[in-house]
């Protein structure tokens, strides 16, 4: 794996160094104390990061491998689960094959979609994947630490030119069949970037990136598929933590054609995502991906149909579709009835957005069902879809 040291995960040898030179990093110890302090760590930095960085070395110091590392993981993420949502579910596993798998997910959160699963498949007895992380992601050095800790691995954001990422996109298709070759199943986005609109596409981009490594033995996407085992896999949350954030950049985008994050965006997206209330989270595992697809796109359409048939559509989605004008009516999937408490928080989020975005709250929210309820009449059903706004679409305004 030396030949992919400036993209891979970290292996069980380097844990332990890795461990040491977070625990020496003010940037590390200064995140984690405003996470767990944050009102105090303002007033009194210099003893609750001394505290913090106490507590971390007694916590981390019987940690030497990344199955360790992925254990204390799996830990967070119980208490998550337990403080911050109604529950985490996972379906589909009579479809994973004995081999290694390439997962295609839809994108909602930037750390907990591939990390939900990994825990979801570790508590089903699984193996866990690697995951592929943004290079925008581990620009500050210590979050690059603790993502390719957790096995995940680097993709490029940021190249631009035509050669450069060809070179880069090259690599990335290397390690990845490298990984499945080697025995490890892979998570990956269906694009890059979040769906802020709740508007779940493949890009095709991703597809054709993925066959590079391939493209001497295959003479198109059928082919790779016939080595691949591709499985969809869709993320449903009830309640998104970073739904307003979302709402804002939407309105940002309308109203000025573009939008500029600020320095430190993505983390904040990060913490709230992950302290943040969802409500009930289910992660479903779709069929492989089979057909004789002429290209990458119309396997990227196949995609998009397959994910959107594995959402789970909650109440907030159909309130929301209701608010756009829509007419949802019953969607597969849709399980229990509301739950007072998650839709006091999404009233909570109508009020506390401000009116020129709030069509914008709605959207992420409706498109969901617009999907799912498109996915529906694809197998026989059918449905009635209004506009919340301009930014909105089905395949069928595609």
């Amino acid at each position: 794996m030396s030949s992919f040291d400036a993209i891979r995960h970290y292996t069980d040898a380097e844990v332990p160094g890795v461990l040491t030179r977070l625990m020496d990093d003010p940037g590390f110890i200064g995140a984690m104390a405003t996470i767990r302090y944050p009102r105090l760590y303002p007033l009194l930095r210099p003893v609750i990061a001394w505290g913090v960085r106490r507590r971390l070395k007694e916590l981390l110091k019987d940690i030497r491998t990344v199955a360790d590392v992925q254990l204390e993981v799996g830990r967070l993420l119980a208490s998550v689960e337990r403080k911050w949502t109604e529950g985490v579910t996972l379906g589909g596993l009579e479809n994973l094959p004995d081999a290694p798998c390439l997962f295609i997910a839809n994108h909602r959160d930037i750390v907990l979609d591939s990390a939900f699963l990994n825990w979801q498949l570790h508590l089903a007895g699984r193996a866990t994947c690697l995951s592929a992380v943004g290079d925008n992601l581990v620009t500050t050095p210590w979050v690059g630490d603790l993502m390719r800790l957790n096995k995940s691995f680097v993709v490029p954001r940021s190249v631009t030119s035509p050669k450069a990422a060809f070179k880069a996109f090259s690599e990335t298709s290397a390690f990845i069949r490298s990984a499945m070759d080697g025995g490890q199943s892979v998570w990956i986005a269906q694009r890059q970037g979040r769906a802020k609109d709740g508007n779940d596409r493949t890009d095709a981009a991703v597809l054709k990136m993925l066959t590079i490594a391939w493209r001497q033995e295959i003479s198109g996407f059928h082919d790779y598929l016939d080595r691949v085992h591709v499985l969809p896999v869709s993320i449903s949350y009830e309640l998104d933590p970073c739904d307003l954030m979302k709402a804002h950049e939407l309105a940002m985008r309308d109203r000025d054609g573009a939008y500029t994050k600020a320095s430190d965006e993505d983390l904040r997206s990060i913490a709230l995502g992950i302290l943040g209330y969802k409500g009930r989270v289910h992660l479903q595992l779709g069929q492989r991906l089979t057909g004789a697809f002429t290209d990458a796109d119309a396997a990227a359409q196949a995609l998009d149909v397959a994910i959107a048939a594995g959402t789970r559509v909650y109440p907030t989605h159909r309130l929301a579709a209701e608010k756009c004008g829509d007419s949802p009516g019953s969607v597969p999937d849709e399980q229990q009835p509301a739950i007072q408490r998650v839709m006091d928080a999404f009233a909570a989020r109508e009020q506390a957005a401000p009116a020129s975005e709030l069509s914008y709250l709605y959207l992420q929210y409706a498109n969901v069902w617009r999907n799912a309820a498109t996915a529906q009449t694809m197998s026989g059903g059918s449905s009635s879809a209004a506009s919340c706004s301009r930014n909105s679409s089905t395949w069928a305004d595609q």
